[in-house]
């Protein structure tokens, strides 16, 4: 996928999207796998299922961990019963608090990324947010600084397309010197999850249909570029766009990556 990125004389990489905005995407993959460690010293342990003891024909005991079969067994003790509806309770609410954070590292990461790592090029925000504000009837808060601008268009504009928010999230490992193999198994990871397809497969593509749709086998996947309306989209979380490119980075790449 590296015909997508541009690369000037001194290794700066640049990644143009669909609707043509250009963005330079920063060298801050390091930074962005660290956003949000302080968050693990609030984890907590996974709760762990009731025991029960197993004795061997030599008289030998072993232990081991129940699980929905076995504690339904009759020879199960009432008190490892007990334990059990306490452990599916313990676990329900490890799993809440776990979310949570998760959803919280998701909000910072996808914040360090609009703030951090990607600056758009030859693009006056301003202009582009006071034309929003004049078509639509939105109202500006006052004194917006440029910062605030460029995360509004982020997060309305530039991101809505998942397959640009992916493109620029590679970009920026790229830009980071992350080797390109490492890149080839992210990007295969995050299509194999997603059900996408890069734009260097556009030549093949599938027959449209009247919608905007393309049919492969008995997939229909649906077109981000050509699918603005929220209703039309199920294969993609009604949520920040933002937020979104942190997920979805994360995971592709089950939340772990390495930069060269």
């Amino acid at each position: 996928m590296s015909d997508i990125f541009t690369t000037d004389e001194f290794g700066h990489v640049f990644y143009r999207t669909r609707k043509g905005h250009t963005v330079e995407c920063l060298p801050v993959a390091d930074l962005y796998m660290a956003v949000g460690s302080s968050l693990e010293s609030e984890s907590l342990p996974e709760p762990e299922p009731p025991m029960y003891e197993v004795v061997g024909i030599g008289g030998e005991t072993e232990k081991f961990y129940h699980d929905e079969k076995s504690i339904e067994e009759d020879k199960t003790l009432p008190e490892e019963k007990d334990a059990w509806v306490q452990y599916l309770a313990d676990k329900t609410e490890w799993e809440v608090h776990e979310a949570h954070l998760s959803a919280r590292r998701h909000q910072m990461r996808a914040l360090f990324l609009a703030r951090e790592g990607l600056k758009l090029v030859d693009f006056d925000l301003e202009a582009w947010a006071l034309e929003r504000a004049s078509l639509y009837g939105f109202t500006l808060r006052e004194n917006m600084r440029e910062q605030d601008l460029q995360e509004m268009f982020l997060d309305s504009e530039l991101l809505r397309d998942t397959e640009d928010a992916f493109n620029i999230m590679i970009g920026i490992f790229k830009a980071s010197g992350m080797d390109q193999e490492v890149l080839d198994q992210v990007e295969e990871s995050f299509r194999d999850t997603m059900g996408t397809k890069g734009r260097a497969d556009s030549e093949n593509d599938p027959e449209e249909t009247s919608d905007g749709e393309q049919k492969e086998g008995s997939e229909i996947l649906v077109r981000r570029s050509e699918v603005h309306d929220p209703g039309h989209d199920d294969t993609i979380p009604d949520s920040s766009g933002l937020v979104r490119l942190a997920v979805d980075v994360e995971t592709g790449t089950d939340g772990e990556s390495e930069s060269g």
